[in-house]
């Protein structure tokens, strides 16, 4: 019954997908030939040229984020406690293959939407100069290199906690009879709260490797591709992001099991 649940999720949300990335194509079409008339026109504009791709790459980046984030939101309330909360549980099915169909269909579309913004991005590039062929494979080498590949995981892991948070979240508004939506918003910010002060009074501290990894080396992988941070580190975070994971699915689960409160 899981494959059924997520071919349903995936054809569900396909057409907004697919939308999104005819517009991130044409985007970066129109971007790379902007860069190539700039490029041909001004040896002088060259600043200009690389704020012009950095803020329509900015762009697209936010664009697809929150255009997952509200996908994940919407299809999620909508089977579980909205329109189509009452189909959905007359199937065969229990909290887990629900919870999990509708996650492994986020995880999927957001993968394909980091790695479509990857590809736009060096497009971008490739088309305002030809020039940037060696910066482009230079990229993709430190994408398909071993440090790349624990970089895109642990970023593919901390976003499947953000999407398990937003579930927890929207059960937690489910458990008031009325003012369900205010009670989500308030489960979001004061758990978003509890948890950054949580990491204020453990984890970030001067010599932290979670505030090592999480806030520095993103930056210094930025500014040099070749560096990378010792395997421990990642291991760090990622036994810090699995307890995560396991706590908002936990929380997720039991509210769906036991104090399901459909509308």
């Amino acid at each position: 019954m899981f494959g059924k649940l997520l071919k349903h999720e995936l054809k569900a949300s396909y057409k907004i997908y697919l939308i999104l990335f005819i517009i991130l194509g044409g985007f970066s079409l129109l971007t790379g030939l902007l860069g190539m008339i700039f490029n041909r026109s001004d040896n002088n504009t060259t600043l200009l040229l690389l704020l012009l791709i950095f803020l329509m790459i900015g762009f697209m980046a936010i664009a697809l984020l929150v255009t997952n984030l509200m996908v994940c939101i919407r299809r999620f309330y909508r089977t579980v406690f909205g329109a189509e909360a009452y189909l959905t549980w007359t199937l065969p099915v229990n909290p887990h293959q629900v919870i999990l169909s509708k996650l492994t269909s986020s995880m999927i579309w957001y993968s394909l939407s980091l790695f479509g913004l990857i590809f736009a991005s060096l497009a971008i590039f490739l088309l305002a100069s030809p020039n940037n062929l060696s910066y482009a494979l230079h990229t993709l080498k430190a994408i398909s290199s071993w440090s790349g590949f624990t970089l895109l995981l642990s970023h593919l892991i901390s976003m499947l906690a953000n999407f398990l948070y937003l579930y927890l979240v929207i059960c937690l508004g489910q458990l008031a009879q009325k003012h369900r939506l205010a009670l989500s918003y308030a489960a979001f910010f004061g758990l978003w709260a509890a948890i950054t002060i949580l990491e204020s009074l453990f984890l970030i501290k001067a010599e932290s490797p979670f505030a090592y990894y999480h806030y520095f080396y993103p930056i210094l992988r930025l500014l040099d591709p070749s560096y990378h941070a010792p395997d421990e580190l990642l291991l760090f975070v990622c036994i810090y992001d699995f307890i995560k994971i396991g706590l908002f699915y936990s929380g997720s689960y039991l509210i769906t099991k036991n104090k399901l409160n459909l509308q």
